[in-house]
């Protein structure tokens, strides 16, 4: 096989660090790296590079003697072909992109062109699937990663294999983080080489079951229109690895779980004390911790332990 340059279009995150990772130790070549995201976005990236570079993008990089290139949206970019002859990769691959690649660029490279998308196509497709499919409770049937060949829509073309990794009610959300990531690793070996190689078929997605997922961060915010039992869920999934928030007229409060469920909704608003935070939501009147000083550097800490104990 000689196909071995690579141009990676990924954002910051474990899974696309673990595929870069296996591409290297297989012999290929990182050419180039682009990406959409914000310089605030690679700022846990960098902590990891330097204490856990396993799972560090910026260190797949590093050690390709790369740096990772923000570029516009690529529809927009008139240099864009221009950049990738350029470079004259023999495969791109995609992962946590964020982004639709055109067929102007598509088409320079046929077949050679893969994304590694959160979820089991065709259900959640889309930029924002990890997010929707956790806050849907669908992580036991539709969470894993699915490798599969780009084409001219989001997340439609033909699967190349898939690896289930479900999140089970009480299994900790950072601990599957990592499962998922080593199976971005895994479909690697198990998919990508085979394909390269001749030795597996793409097969067309099903035609039903698709979902194109367009929730965000921001929907997860409490409202006094959220029903109790969807605010119970994004708790108990998300309270542990980020913020919550009560969006309170022009502000947003910002809280910790645990939630307590006080009773039926009051029609008082909401109360700020020292250290609780009472708000109504659709069907129930609900108590949460007010965001304490060192909050968020105990998340952190909590993640970083957790990736240290999944060092390979």
């Amino acid at each position: 096989m000689t196909d071995r340059r690579v141009l990676a279009l990924v954002g910051p995150s474990i899974g696309p660090a673990r595929a870069l990772w296996r591409l290297q130790e297989r012999g290929f070549t990182l050419v180039g790296c682009w990406h959409r995201n914000r310089p605030k976005d690679w700022e846990a990236d960098t902590w990891l590079a330097r204490h856990n570079p396993a799972f560090s993008v910026t260190a797949a990089l590093a050690a390709a003697g790369l740096q990772p290139r923000q570029v516009p949206r690529l529809s927009d970019w008139a240099e864009a072909g221009a950049a990738l002859e350029a470079l004259a990769p023999d495969l791109i691959l995609s992962a946590h992109f964020g982004g639709l690649v055109p067929a102007t660029l598509l088409d320079r490279l046929p077949g050679r062109a893969v994304n590694l998308h959160p979820a089991l196509l065709p259900a959640y497709r889309g930029p924002s699937a990890h997010v929707a499919l956790l806050a849907d409770g669908a992580g036991e049937t539709c969470a894993g990663v699915t490798l599969h060949l780009m084409d001219q829509s989001f997340d439609t073309g033909p699967i190349l294999q898939q690896v289930a990794v479900p999140l089970r009610p009480g299994d900790e959300l950072f601990a599957w983080q990592v499962r998922q990531a080593r199976a971005y690793a895994a479909l690697i070996d198990q998919a990508l080489l085979p394909y390269l190689a001749g030795q597996l078929v793409p097969r067309a997605q099903p035609t039903g079951g698709s979902r194109y997922a367009t929730l965000h961060w921001s929907d997860l915010d409490f409202t006094a229109a959220m029903p109790l039992a969807r605010a119970r869920h994004i708790a108990t999934i998300f309270g542990r690895a980020r913020d919550i928030y009560y969006i309170d007229g022009d502000r947003r409060r910002r809280l910790q779980p645990p939630l307590w469920h006080l009773g039926p909704p009051t029609g008082a608003p909401p109360r700020l004390g020292w250290f609780f935070f009472e708000a109504d939501l659709l069907d129930a009147r609900v108590r949460l911790l007010r965001r304490i000083t060192g909050h968020g550097r105990r998340l952190r800490r909590r993640h970083r332990r957790a990736l240290r104990r999944a060092m390979p």
